[in-house]
């Protein structure tokens, strides 16, 4: 998949990209997607500031409380298996 990613960035077609996921991660230093001028790369926690790290530690909090008490997890993914 990634080489067609990188077929289709070269290839042009006028559009930029913004990544915050790589495989490898982080990428060499000599990587072709490390040179192109539509392709910005972030960190993978480039998002995380201070107070988005409080937010993310109050939510474990909240499960484990939650999963101890019976009751449902913040943010619980219900996935139907019909």
């Amino acid at each position: 998949m990634c080489h067609l990613f990188d077929f289709e960035m070269n290839t042009g077609g006028g559009f930029n990209r913004g990544l915050d996921v790589t495989v490898p991660e982080p990428l060499p230093t000599d990587h072709p997607l490390l040179t192109l001028d539509n392709c910005t790369i972030f960190p993978h926690i480039g998002s995380a500031d201070e107070y988005a790290r409080h937010q993310m530690a109050q939510i474990c909090v909240d499960n484990l409380l939650n999963f101890f008490s019976g009751k449902p997890m913040v943010h619980q993914l219900k996935i139907d298996n019909a």
